[in-house]
């Protein structure tokens, strides 16, 4: 792409040794032959506590680390949006039960 200038066009770099980190040992998503269906149970959560995300469930981006930020990024607007809901209806519940003697609780998103 740079041909031979490629240190003018290259300010700063990083190389890992991506298949000897501890954890990950160079893995990525691959499912089994015909059980790529599996990925679908794991995009749904678990009694809306749990929640995963991660490349093996970025769709077109599958594989990619794109894909994986942005299926987190995804899962976590899922879940603030959840918290807020929850945090409304119980201010709510407690409104009802104090009257309007309750302080007003804001949720900023």
């Amino acid at each position: 792409i740079f041909g031979g200038d490629v240190r003018k066009h290259v300010g700063r770099a990083m190389m890992t040794n991506w298949g000897g980190e501890r954890f990950v040992r160079g893995a990525y998503a691959a499912a089994r032959p015909g059980r790529s269906q599996a990925r679908a149970t794991l995009m749904q959560p678990v009694a809306e506590k749990i929640f995963f995300a991660g490349e093996h469930l970025a769709g077109p981006l599958m594989q990619t680390c794109g894909g994986a930020r942005l299926s987190g990024e995804a899962v976590a607007r899922t879940v603030a949006a959840q918290l807020a809901a929850n945090s409304i209806s119980r201010n709510a519940g407690r409104r009802q039960a104090f009257g309007r003697y309750a302080a007003p609780h804001y949720i900023r998103t």
